[in-house]
């Protein structure tokens, strides 16, 4: 590998934005946020609860939809419709 002759360290504009995002809510919402992301993407690998909570609000409230499709079911699937295909390969 040959010498270096110079190297950019300036930090890019993300960064500078995000920070000034992050500046204007309380660590206590984002903490909030931060908790419901991660409790909902991992909510098809946790209990049955945390599974029917969130076909409540996705299916149910958000799709109209009646009941949660069996696990492993052809149920058709589209590309909005993610956490129905992990809950189908779940099984």
């Amino acid at each position: 590998m040959g010498s270096l002759a110079s190297l950019n360290v300036v930090t890019p504009d993300y960064f500078h934005v995000m920070s000034e995002e992050i500046e204007k809510e309380s660590l206590s919402d984002w903490k909030t946020y931060l908790r419901w992301h991660a409790t909902h993407d991992a909510a098809l690998s946790l209990s049955a609860a945390f599974v029917k909570e969130n076909f409540n609000f996705y299916g149910k409230t958000l799709r109209g939809q009646e009941e949660l499709p069996p696990a492993g079911s052809a149920a058709p699937m589209t590309s909005t419709t993610t956490w129905e295909k992990r809950w189908a390969r779940r099984m």
